[in-house]
């Protein structure tokens, strides 16, 4: 499974568009991870700060997601 980050993206907007998932942050935070692994840091930058739900450290996890990719892009 390793390596396939297009696919893993692919899955994640359909599990967007499909809803009723357990955990909403879930899918959007693969949405920023996937990204960042192939280097498209602005368009991770986007999906993290559209993550919303799970638990309360969920919103502090997508920051320092953003603020990874942002380093990564210098």
């Amino acid at each position: 499974m390793a390596g396939m980050y297009p696919e893993a993206e692919g899955a994640a907007r359909l599990a967007i568009q499909k809803g009723g998932n357990a955990d909403a942050s879930e899918a959007p935070m693969v949405l920023g991870e996937a990204p960042t692994a192939q280097a498209k840091y602005d368009d991770a930058v986007v999906a993290f700060s559209q993550v919303s739900g799970g638990g309360p450290v969920t919103p502090r996890i997508a920051r320092l997601w953003v603020d990874y990719a942002r380093i990564k892009k210098r």
